[in-house]
């Protein structure tokens, strides 16, 4: 006899304010591929996958933020045609006017932890949205990675933020760019 394993849903993603109707939508988009090159594509495929599961795990939302960054770590060196570390790349993207804040046209995330890097890093009210995300993608990157459990709502919505920026680099058509 064969016993099927009943998983319940998390109730940290409605106490989050997160629907798990938001979480199923924004899958399916983070998974598309659209304009986006396969190699940074196979990162957001991973993070859909994740975010789909966070409704049973709300614990997967980070690990399918770190998915994202590094699928824009690799949407950046694809479409710069050349190897460099996350801020750097980032930094350039902003310089050029790849990115913008006018991509996310309402959809700041102005949360505790933008609020927390803010007062950390002495920025000026008038900071740019891309150019806090600069700064924080990375170094919520370099935690993670470095043994800091990081777990919350915003990364969800992160998350979204950085399929944006990578959909904006507009990879697809260019070939394999390899290190």
């Amino acid at each position: 006899m064969t016993s099927m394993i009943q998983l319940q849903e998390d109730r940290r993603i409605e106490s989050s304010g997160l629907s798990t109707a938001w979480l199923m939508e924004q899958a399916a988009w983070l998974r598309e591929q659209r304009s986006l090159h396969g190699d940074s594509c196979r990162f957001f495929m991973t993070a859909g996958s994740l975010f789909e599961f966070a409704r049973f795990d709300y614990a997967l939302g980070t690990v399918a933020f770190f998915h994202a960054v590094i699928g824009l770590e690799r949407a950046l060196k694809i479409h710069f045609r050349k190897d460099g570390h996350l801020k750097a790349l980032f930094k350039r993207a902003i310089d050029e006017k790849v990115f913008t804040d006018e991509l996310f046209k309402g959809q700041f995330t102005w949360c505790d932890m933008m609020q927390d890097l803010c007062a950390r890093h002495g920025m000026k009210r008038s900071t740019g949205y891309c150019e806090r995300l600069a700064i924080l993608l990375p170094e919520q990157r370099n935690l993670y990675f470095h043994g800091t459990n990081l777990m919350g709502p915003d990364y969800f919505r992160f998350t979204v933020h950085v399929r944006i920026l990578a959909d904006a680099l507009n990879t697809g058509r260019q070939g394999v760019y390899s290190h």
